[in-house]
């Protein structure tokens, strides 16, 4: 059964600097025509998302949900991709 992409991403954030994580829940933006849909299945924290969290380097927007490092499955493809499947194991680093 092809996964359904929710109305709703649930999320760990921060709402403003040096905050705690806690729930947070957000809409996903409309998948254009070269974006994947990404269903996350594993990521970490890193000593860059605690600077970000902490607004060490006066960048950071709120709410900030971190980890820029994600493994997941290509939930849905757009129109203009190619070489991917939906279904397909995928590695992302935004950082990059």
């Amino acid at each position: 059964m092809p996964y359904k992409i929710p109305d709703q991403i649930p999320a760990m954030a921060s709402l403003q600097p040096e905050a705690q994580l806690q729930p947070y829940s957000y809409a996903p933006k409309p998948l254009g025509n070269s974006d994947v849909n990404i269903r996350v299945t594993f990521t970490g924290i890193s000593s860059t998302d605690i600077h970000m969290i902490d607004n060490d380097w006066g960048i950071s927007r709120y709410p900030l949900v971190p980890g820029y490092e994600v493994i997941g499955h290509i939930a849905a493809k757009g129109s203009e991709v190619k070489g991917f499947r939906v279904g397909d194991v995928v590695g992302l680093n935004l950082n990059n």
